[in-house]
């Protein structure tokens, strides 16, 4: 878990909204982080005075105290937060923004440099006021559909579930729970990394591919969208078009590779209309008329078939 998370899951808890999942995630990180950690009687005074601090300037009508079922986890959640003082990154929260989607629709969130955030119902998103020059960093908790303003002297991450995902300007989703996580892009490059530099695992996504992360397995799985979104508008419609026209104008719009199993069956040529609004509906119209059949390997689309005679 990173700062920012930390930071969601702490307002969740003041704010007494928080779920037992997210109560035991808590509690797993300050154990995690507290082993090994030793502070002096002195130490753990101040951090208590400091936490009881933030807590009543940020719960000013209903203040709350912060209670731990034992000893152990408030000497270990102590720690972390002295650690987390003493390097001035708890004081961050003073600019931090959360925002959950209490509604039953999709709401949209304005960041400061100009990106937008679709947040769907449940979800909860932290973001600062104003990022800083080097950075743009948010937390997510639920799904949320991000569209980024391109800066590449600050890049744009969004910490969710243990894992990073980077961007410079591009569109995408991103959806997490318990369970897993996934990322789909839809317009754009993201890098998606695990937070842990033990095993670190890191995956590069253009347009309509995602990455699928279990989070009780730990297996990234990546490949296509289930539905591809074209990135141009075009009727694809062709007569008398060497098939090989029609493979490119496909990849170009949906930025898909679909390649041939033969090379002969590049001679082909088509008339037609792809009208399916779909990628796949379009595909399974294309090998139909020529006879032909596709199949997905990982991020790439394969074709199969007779090479062509005659033109069809």
């Amino acid at each position: 878990m990173n700062l920012t998370e930390f930071r969601t899951l702490l307002r969740t808890y003041l704010s007494g909204q928080q779920s037992p999942p997210e109560e035991r995630r808590l509690d797993r990180w300050y154990e995690e982080l507290g082993e090994g950690l030793e502070l002096s009687e002195e130490e753990l005074t101040a951090a208590r005075k400091r936490m009881k601090a933030v807590i009543d300037t940020r719960t000013q009508e209903e203040k709350r105290f912060w209670l731990f079922a034992s000893t152990a986890r408030w000497v270990s959640a102590a720690a972390v937060l002295f650690v987390l003082i003493s390097l001035g990154l708890f004081w961050g929260m003073d600019d931090s923004v959360t925002y959950t989607n209490t509604s039953s629709k999709p709401m949209t969130v304005a960041l400061s440099e100009g990106t937008t955030v679709e947040v769907n119902p449940g979800a909860t998103l932290v973001y600062s006021q104003s990022f800083p020059s080097d950075r743009r960093e948010v937390s997510l908790a639920g799904q949320a559909f991000f569209k980024v303003t391109k800066d590449p002297a600050r890049p744009f991450r969004v910490y969710a579930s243990g894992t990073i995902t980077e961007v410079l300007g591009t569109s995408f989703w991103v959806r997490s729970s318990e369970e897993q996580l996934q990322v789909e892009v839809r317009t754009g490059r993201v890098q998606v990394s695990q937070q842990t530099t033990l095993q670190p695992i890191s995956v590069l996504l253009t347009p309509n591919q995602q990455v699928v992360v279990n989070l009780r397995t730990k297996r990234w799985v990546s490949g296509l969208v289930e539905q591809p979104q074209s990135t141009l508008p075009s009727r694809f419609s062709f007569s008398g078009a060497p098939v090989k026209a029609v493979i490119d104008s496909l990849e170009k719009a949906y930025h898909i590779p679909i390649l041939f199993a033969k090379t002969p069956m590049e001679r082909c040529t088509f008339s037609g209309t792809l009208a399916d609004s779909t990628f796949y509906g379009k595909l399974e119209l294309l090998c139909k008329t020529l006879q032909w059949s596709y199949r997905i390997e990982q991020k790439t689309i394969l074709l199969e078939g007779r090479p062509c005679r005659t033109s069809r």
